[in-house]
């Protein structure tokens, strides 16, 4: 017969189980994990629920506010929030803006053609004629 007492027992052993994964898996993700992780074992389960409910209500705020975890945690804040307050840019935004940047792009290049021929006339503009001499003009022979 299942005692509520073997009840208890298997649900701490499994929580002890999912507590080690979980810690094995940050260990070697992130060095600082081991000092949490004694701080964890130290706490009461009175604190752990605590912590829980903490996270459990961070989480739940994000999900009201439409803000995507995921992308907040990638450190893309600016992305999460025009997301998740419905400020998408569609396909078609992409392709005209693409075109846009092709035109520009087409427009700048000529600009700098026409400064660069505007340079050369300038540049130009500066050298003085040379000077005629008599000696540079030859006769005409009869």
């Amino acid at each position: 017969m299942v005692t509520m007492q073997k009840i208890e027992d298997d649900a701490k052993a499994v929580i002890a189980e999912s507590e080690s994964v979980v810690s094995s898996a940050l260990e070697a993700a992130s060095p600082r994990w081991t000092k949490l992780k004694a701080a964890w074992i130290g706490w009461s389960m009175r604190k752990k629920f605590i912590a829980v409910a903490i996270a459990v209500v961070g989480l739940a705020c994000a999900w009201e506010f439409s803000v995507d975890v995921g992308q907040l945690m990638m450190g893309s804040y600016r992305s999460a929030y025009s997301y998740g307050h419905g400020m998408n840019v569609t396909p078609d935004q992409v392709s005209d803006l693409s075109k846009r940047m092709d035109t520009l792009e087409a427009e700048n290049h000529q600009m700098r053609i026409e400064l660069s021929a505007v340079e050369d006339k300038l540049s130009n503009a500066d050298k003085k004629p040379a000077k005629i001499t008599t000696g540079s003009i030859k006769r005409r022979h009869k």
